[in-house]
């Protein structure tokens, strides 16, 4: 059933990291315009440093009552959009985080065991049909990695389950510009379907 009492949206995306300089899921959400984001009641739009630490922050400080929360991280590999369907009680990464720090086999959740998932409250399925049909490659994913994408995803869904996850390619693999578009169209999606004012 959905949430008739949305009333406004957070966007996140993460910032500079390895090699990556210029990451698509923050140069997305700062393309927004301010009368986009009045469009689409965005309350917060956040470009985080990929650390554990910048995750927690965020999530302390926006507000999560009646809203949409999405995150957008970037996937070197892929070739459409991913939406991940659930995330883990678990980080586990050899890559270094942008401080260089790295965690292995660790509880995100101490109250609960290794690897039991949370999922978003969020109609998916729809979500992924309707964007579908406006020409975008979107496909359903249960596997977001144990990096911070997945920690960030666990964190707030454990404070907001109308939280999701969007996994993005590069900009070589879809243009820039057709990115903007299914962040345009994935923004509209919600808003009509949660009935955001």
């Amino acid at each position: 059933m959905l949430n008739k009492l949305c009333t406004h949206i957070n966007l996140s995306g993460f910032g500079e990291w390895g090699k990556t300089e210029r990451n698509p899921s923050a140069l997305l959400i700062q393309q927004l315009s301010p009368q986009q984001q009045d469009d689409f009641n965005i309350q917060s739009i956040k470009t985080l440093k990929v650390t554990k630490e910048a995750c927690d922050d965020y999530l302390s400080q926006i507000n999560h009552k009646n809203a949409i929360n999405i995150h957008l991280g970037l996937s070197h590999e892929l070739q459409n959009y991913q939406f991940e369907i659930c995330a883990y009680n678990k980080l586990d990464y050899l890559i270094s985080d942008f401080n260089g720090c790295k965690i292995r086999r660790v509880k995100i959740d101490q109250d609960f065991d290794m690897d039991d998932q949370i999922k978003s409250s969020l109609n998916i399925d729809l979500l992924i049909s309707q964007l579908q049909k406006s020409g975008h490659q979107v496909k359903k994913s249960y596997d977001p990695d144990r990096f911070l994408c997945n920690y960030l995803y666990y964190q707030s869904l454990k404070q907001n389950p109308q939280t999701l996850f969007v996994h993005i390619p590069l900009y070589e693999t879809i243009q820039e510009e057709k990115q903007i578009q299914f962040l345009l169209d994935l923004l509209s999606v919600l808003k009509e379907q949660y009935q955001i004012k």
